[in-house]
């Protein structure tokens, strides 16, 4: 194929892919704030730097998930440690184990939970952009 082609085949493409920098963006564009009740230990670090790069991890994970049956990291599945009535937001510890596989706590950069927590909020802080303020008596959410 040559050069001239692959261009024109890639502007044809580019609204269907960068497919990860499209989930970025929108997380960061709209992600929740930071929570109140925070862990003592185990806490995710909201820097701009991490968030993005714990996000371009995730949508990976998920990309070998869906496309190479690749399963999610054990240990962003399994019920989060809780300290002091507080759920950690990621892993502690060096790795994580179970059924006859490691991962090292930089395979997990957070927990299920609080990806949802990410994603719920983000999805929220989204449509909230979408109702006019005045609609339904001025109250939103």
């Amino acid at each position: 194929m040559t050069a001239k082609r692959w261009c024109r085949k890639s502007k044809i493409l580019k609204g269907i892919i960068g497919s990860t920098d499209k989930f970025v963006t929108f997380v960061e564009t709209f992600a929740p704030p930071v929570p109140e009740e925070r862990p003592a230990h185990g806490r995710f670090d909201f820097t701009p730097e991490n968030l993005s790069a714990a996000l371009r991890r995730i949508y990976k994970l998920r990309s070998r998930a869906l496309h190479a049956g690749t399963p999610f990291p054990f240990p962003m599945c399994h019920s989060p440690d809780i300290f002091d009535g507080v759920a950690e937001e990621v892993p502690t510890g060096l790795a994580a184990g179970a059924l006859g596989a490691t991962w090292a706590v930089d395979d997990t950069p957070m927990l299920l939970h609080f990806f949802a927590y990410l994603a719920r909020g983000a999805l929220i802080n989204w449509w909230r952009t979408l109702v006019p303020a005045d609609a339904h008596g001025g109250r939103r959410g």
